[in-house]
């Protein structure tokens, strides 16, 4: 759900960080279930979210070749 981050941060980058809050609530949420369950630890939710971040960052970065500000400006003098 973090991914929706990336999929709206140039259209609208208030929705993005919406939407990352989001994720990111429901993926605690979603962890914090396991903990109690007894299924995972804590140290899990927490490696897992970075390990998500992590992943939708470069999977955003590498097409991008690093253009990673909001509303660069653009050199229009080429």
């Amino acid at each position: 759900m973090m991914a929706f981050y990336y999929i709206l941060r140039e259209r609208s980058p208030r929705q993005a960080w919406e939407a990352m809050l989001g994720g990111a609530l429901l993926g605690l949420v979603f962890g914090f279930t396991q903990v109690v369950r007894g299924a995972h630890f804590p140290s899990h939710v927490a490696v897992t979210a970075s390990v998500v971040w992590i992943l939708c960052t470069a999977l955003y970065w590498i097409p991008f070749r690093g253009t990673l500000a909001v509303n660069q400006p653009r050199d229009e003098a080429a």
